[in-house]
């Protein structure tokens, strides 16, 4: 016998929890009521996001919609009558670039001159986890190389962008991307490595 009431523990839920809105400033945004935990101790701010509604791994929302914050652990199955996961700090902003066709000028008739540009169409949010140096010692000289790992939410707009040997302006140094992994369902991992 379960010595729980479902409906009084999912009354409480809802008594306690606020809407959230996931994925905001995008076609796939949805809200979720829920609530915000502490987790524990380190070295990146980290959240537990609790709600009675399902949301995924990869999907970002704000907090006083300010900063931004990424769900990283699994959302498989519910645990103690609702859905948790960890939500991690969003400390990069990668802008979205599109290439539009636009109307750059005019002709001495008054026609229009065409032509394309490249507009910022909004941001992705992800996150550096940590910093390391590689060595490569395959050529004549030992050289280091420094590298990042980006964790990026797995929708089709970043696997169309963002390929092997594409290149990600980070806090203004063009990184090229040299590994993705795919691992983690919801989350995708470029490896970077600084092209200086």
């Amino acid at each position: 016998m379960n010595p729980f009431n479902d409906n009084v523990l999912k009354e409480t839920f809802y008594s306690i929890s606020n809407p959230i809105t996931m994925n905001p400033n995008s076609d796939e945004s949805y809200t979720i009521n829920g609530f915000i935990t502490n987790a524990t101790l380190s070295p990146n701010s980290s959240y537990h996001l609790h709600s009675l509604d399902t949301f995924n791994r990869g999907d970002y929302f704000t907090i006083d919609g300010q900063s931004f914050y990424m769900v990283t652990g699994d959302v498989v199955m519910m645990r103690g009558s609702k859905y948790k996961s960890t939500a991690d700090y969003c400390n990069s902003q990668i802008p979205i670039i599109e290439t539009v066709r636009e109307i750059t000028g005019f002709d001495d008739f008054g026609r229009p001159i065409y032509g394309n540009v490249e507009k910022i169409v909004g941001n992705n949010y992800g996150i550096v986890r940590h910093k390391q140096l590689t060595v490569d010692d395959g050529s004549v000289l030992i050289v280091a190389n420094s590298e990042l790992v980006l964790t990026l939410r797995d929708n089709t707009q970043n696997r169309a962008s963002y390929s092997v040997n594409s290149v990600i302006v980070y806090e203004g140094i063009s990184w090229k991307v040299r590994e993705i992994v795919y691992t983690k369902k919801g989350l995708l991992e470029y490896r970077l490595q600084s092209t200086t």
